[in-house]
């Protein structure tokens, strides 16, 4: 019996993605970091589908991120990636939100 289309379709992605992760391209998050990441974007994509507003960003992330903060590390280019203006609003894609997330988190162990 063969998979469905969409489940080839995860199982392919997952493939891919661990394949990055085994070369350091991206980093094996711990599982709670992960379920962290995976409500935070249910939400983002629930409450902002078309972008999150720089003012925003804020209650959006929980307090994780600051608009300021974020002002100015866009100022040095390193902020979160394929942000646009809508007039005079800064939007970021919800992607682009967890992927810099998903950059920024460390580890902490504990002995």
């Amino acid at each position: 019996m063969s998979k469905p289309l969409s489940q080839e379709a995860e199982d392919s992605a997952s493939e891919k993605k661990q394949e990055h992760i085994n070369k350091g391209e991206i980093k094996q998050l711990p599982q709670k970091a992960e379920e962290s990441l995976k409500s935070l974007e249910a939400f983002l994509k629930e409450h902002f589908p078309a972008g999150v507003p720089r003012k925003k960003i804020g209650l959006a992330t929980g307090g994780i991120l600051h608009q300021r903060t974020e002002a100015n590390r866009d100022c040095l280019k390193c902020g979160i990636s394929g942000r646009f203006k809508i007039g005079r609003q800064t939007i970021y894609p919800v992607d682009g939100v967890l992927e810099y997330l998903r950059k920024k988190i460390t580890v902490n162990h504990l002995a």
